[in-house]
């Protein structure tokens, strides 16, 4: 969670032993990529640490890859809010969500198998869930495919109280985070001292992270319920979201809405809504833009105009005027829809205000 806070991850994850044990600088197969150990017990002779805690560390490293693909895929200007430098380390960009999903629940499984007092069973279990529901929520939703993460979400978001309530049977291992690590990945950079959170301010930034996402997909329910022949569209401008854009009245409340929470959303909740907005030319797959372009110029440009009467697309010969007519329409609204940050910033026209990086950042 420090990471998502905007620290870079030679400061928080990649210092852990652990993961420097697993992860490197090249791409491997799955079943390659295992604990390295110069002690004269082997990793697989201690099944909680081959099974469990190696499946785990592999969902973790693998949810930051999902992360830093889901902010790159959007327009993104780097800052300090939010640091995805990877400092040569391979996350796992090759290996499927799906195969550690499945070392997941064979490390579930097995946990019957090993010596643990119930409790204990229980918490790791708990855990292990909790990584397997963000390794399916951070998965990037992309255009055609399964729309609903909300699931995924609540999952991870039921299961922060008992995180916390097992929290005690746990014991601080400092020694499995090291400040050699973190020099050796930042040696091209001034170094800087490992960063330290509670575990209070880390479930409170993860149930901020869980809350916030689970807003952004609640696009697709305001999206689902508009008719694009009734939308009604304003030009509203967002200070903390950078750009204009046009919306609906209940998409404008709703990014304002989201715009608005304390504390901000985090960079990722951004890109996750940042995506929804605009993949695919349509707000979560379903209100194309052309659709909210269309009935700006009906209803506030050339209002009553037989130019945008719909049977004008319905002609298929192309010496009429109405045909003319619908293609050139159409010319417009493409050129429209491709125009320039540059010019989008510089434009007065309603038609040039389709920004693609309205939620870059809060401020």
């Amino acid at each position: 969670m420090a990471w998502h806070s905007g620290y870079p991850l030679s400061q928080t994850i990649l210092t852990s032993l652990h993961l420097n044990s697993l992860l490197s600088s090249e791409q491997r197969p799955l079943d390659a990529i295992r604990f390295q150990s110069r002690k004269k017990v082997r990793p697989e002779d201690v099944p909680l640490v081959s099974k469990v805690l190696r499946s785990y560390c592999l969902g973790l490293a693998k949810c930051c890859n999902l992360v830093i693909n889901e902010i790159y895929t959007e327009h993104y200007y780097e800052e300090e809010d939010f640091l995805t430098n990877t400092f040569t380390q391979d996350l796992l960009t090759n290996i499927e969500v799906a195969d550690i999903q499945v070392l997941i629940n064979d490390a579930i499984d097995s946990l019957l198998d090993l010596d643990l007092s119930e409790t204990h069973c229980r918490a790791i279990r708990q855990r292990m869930e909790a990584r397997r529901s963000l390794l399916d929520a951070m998965t990037p939703w992309q255009v055609g495919s399964e729309f609903e993460k909300s699931s995924s979400w609540k999952s991870v978001l039921d299961l922060v109280p008992s995180l916390s309530t097992s929290h005690d049977l746990g014991i601080p291992v400092t020694s499995a985070f090291s400040e050699r690590v973190q020099r050796y990945l930042a040696s091209n950079a001034p170094p800087r001292p490992m960063i330290e959170t509670t575990w209070i301010d880390a479930m409170k930034d993860l149930q901020s992270l869980c809350e916030n996402t689970l807003e952004a997909y609640r696009l697709g329910e305001v999206a689902l319920t508009m008719s694009p022949p009734a939308l009604m569209v304003r030009i509203a401008r967002f200070p903390h979201l950078g750009r204009c854009i046009i919306l609906t009245f209940g998409l404008q409340r709703f990014v304002w809405n989201f715009a608005s929470r304390t504390p901000p959303p985090s960079t990722y909740s951004r890109a996750v809504i940042q995506g929804l907005m605009f993949k695919g030319g349509a707000v979560a797959g379903r209100l194309l833009h052309m659709d909210l372009l269309v009935t700006d110029l009906r209803d506030h440009v050339m209002a009553g105009d037989i130019i945008f009467d719909p049977t004008n697309w319905e002609i298929e010969l192309p010496s009429d005027p109405r045909y003319q007519v619908a293609r050139k329409v159409d010319e417009f609204l493409n050129k429209a829809m491709e125009v320039s940050i540059t010019r989008l910033e510089n434009a007065s026209s309603t038609l040039l205000i389709i920004a693609r990086n309205t939620l870059i950042s809060t401020g």
